[in-house]
């Protein structure tokens, strides 16, 4: 039978053009047409779409932002190597974080390796950055003093900011450092950024006249690290359990922002997932998660059946009576920062296993996190009109 050929409507008046022209063709009686394609506004010769010179398309890199419509560089850098010529303090890059494009004088004092990663990720974004008590970082070279400090746009301190033994938190350090060192160099009405500052640095940053901000304190910064802990928290699960996480009954103690970024993810690896929580609506948005849920209250009494407990509550969870609960072979993961949900002696003393995950971010995630880090420093300069 001879073939119909379907008209293909006029291109419309305002220039835009039809995707597809079909044309149909029967071949035989009971035989479904034959469709060829052909595209108008597509590249026809790869069959590739859309052709290249019918649409424009703009990257926007880290080093360039929109303004007015266009896509122009944020920061230029001239030959002698210096930043320059900026009307505004930030803006936007295409994936919604901020950006400084004013050039800061920024220090990094101490920290792990996340402050390593804060201080190459600044460099990157345009920043006059020196680093002190960071030695054993990599990439950049260390001050040897505290000299010229007092000249920074912003000083940052590490997560946290102090040590167990009061002096600055500097593992990556050739040698210890007072806190008081740093702090001394500083001059009145600077800024100063720590994470979990504490009472003492909060004091000598008073006496000092420092503007201290706790940049842990920070919602933003909490919700982020909530996702690299919970990450780290499976990598240990993994390799200390001797059975996958698939069918293993697992408890998470607390549902705040950890509870919330941990028990989906076990879900999706198919761990079968209660949340014990002390207050109902936690519990109802565990279940609104598809998780199971419980009361704090009487946690002894069904304890017995779980294969992996995460505790994420920074109080006293897991005692005596709730270790002596468990059942032979479980593992403990306390995610709480100090003091922490469990009775360590009385652990060792039931031989319970407990793994006490301090600082997950900077161990598994470090330049991830040294991100988060820097984009909540910016939100702090920011509001400081920096």
């Amino acid at each position: 039978m001879d073939g119909k050929k379907r008209e293909e409507p006029a291109s419309p008046p305002d220039g835009s053009t039809h995707l597809l022209r079909i044309q149909t063709m029967t071949v035989g009686f009971g035989i479904a047409p034959n469709q060829r394609f052909r595209a108008r506004g597509l590249y026809r010769r790869s069959g590739i779409s859309p052709c290249p010179e019918d649409i424009t398309m703009f990257s926007c890199p880290q080093e360039y932002t929109r303004a007015g419509g266009a896509c122009q560089p944020a920061v230029t850098r001239p030959a002698g190597g210096e930043y320059t010529g900026m009307t505004t303090n930030k803006a936007k890059r295409p994936d919604g974080r901020f950006m400084m494009l004013r050039a800061k004088n920024i220090w990094v004092a101490g920290g792990d390796p996340r402050q390593a990663a804060l201080a190459a990720l600044l460099a990157d974004d345009g920043h006059s950055v020196h680093t002190y008590a960071l030695e054993r970082g990599e990439g950049r070279r260390c001050e040897p003093s505290m000299a010229g400090a007092d000249r920074a746009d912003c000083v940052v301190l590490p997560l946290p900011a102090a040590g167990p033994d009061g002096r600055l938190n500097a593992p990556l350090a050739e040698r210890e450092h007072e806190l008081s060192e740093v702090l001394d160099a500083l001059r009145p009405g600077q800024l100063v950024c720590a994470g979990m500052a504490g009472e003492a640095l909060e004091e000598m940053a008073a006496a000092r006249g420092l503007a201290l901000r706790d940049y842990f304190a920070r919602e933003e910064l909490a919700v982020m690290n909530a996702v690299a802990t919970a990450e780290g928290a499976l990598q240990i699960a993994m390799e200390e359990l001797p059975i996958t996480l698939h069918d293993a009954r697992v408890l998470v103690a607390g549902f705040g922002r950890l509870g919330r970024a941990l028990g989906p993810r076990l879900r999706a690896l198919g761990a079968r997932v209660w949340v014990c929580a002390r207050r109902y609506e936690q519990r109802a948005a565990a279940e609104c998660m598809g998780l199971g849920s419980e009361g704090m209250d009487r946690l002894s009494d069904w304890l017995c059946s779980y294969d992996l407990v995460f505790n994420t509550v920074p109080a006293p969870v897991l005692g005596v009576e709730e270790l002596a609960a468990l059942k032979e072979g479980a593992l403990v993961i306390d995610l709480a920062s100090r003091p922490g949900g469990v009775d360590l002696d009385a652990a060792a003393a039931l031989g319970v296993r407990v793994v006490w995950a301090l600082s997950l971010p900077g161990k598994v995630a470090p330049v991830t996190s040294g991100r988060y880090i820097k984009n909540t420093i910016y939100h702090i300069m920011e509001e400081s009109d920096l």
